[in-house]
């Protein structure tokens, strides 16, 4: 029957909750279509059958504990980095390698 079986891993974000995170994971552990659950570097992970269980119920038990699952992706990461990095450039082309004159304000003259 394990061919039937799901696996999902709920990563959460930080500052994570121990004691909220440990009684998530014994919710879900206790729920009829679970057949495995487990907490592993801020994550949990829950091997569940999806004709019994759906991952909203997952979920909702995760953030009915306060915990808040980080849904960011390594893509969505690889993106933002493209983005950083078109706005380096744009930056040393529109205002060169020097510091902004807006840095210098309010500062005393060294002699």
């Amino acid at each position: 029957m394990s061919d039937f079986t799901s696996s999902n891993t709920f990563p959460i974000k930080k500052p994570v909750n121990a004691i909220s995170l440990k009684k998530a994971v014994e919710q879900i552990e206790n729920l009829q279509g679970v057949d495995n659950s487990c907490i592993l570097n801020n994550s949990i992970c829950v091997d569940y059958y999806p004709q019994l269980i759906s991952n909203e119920i997952l979920i909702d038990i995760i953030e009915n504990e306060g915990l808040l699952i980080d849904n960011t992706t390594p893509e969505d990461l690889k993106g933002f980095k493209k983005f950083l990095k078109k706005l380096e450039i744009s930056n040393k082309k529109n205002f060169g390698t020097q510091q902004l004159d807006c840095c210098n304000l309010n500062q005393k003259n060294k002699k």
